[in-house]
């Protein structure tokens, strides 16, 4: 499940952030961006990072 997507954007460059949830395991979220860049048609990765969100460390999982 992803929430919070939002997109930051120029004609040639875009971020991407959002919270990721697995399925499996639920919390914590993970916290995703991506930094893209258009080259000719195409958008590359051009930089990625994950991590663990703090605040969903010590929280029970939702069911």
């Amino acid at each position: 499940m992803t929430e919070g997507l939002q997109v930051f954007h120029t004609q040639d460059a875009a971020c991407v952030i959002a919270k990721v949830r697995y399925r499996q395991q639920p919390q914590p979220g993970v916290r995703s961006t991506f930094f893209l860049e258009r080259h000719l048609q195409d958008w590359k990765i051009r930089h990625n990072h994950f991590s663990t969100d703090p605040n969903g460390l010590n929280r029970p999982a939702a069911g």
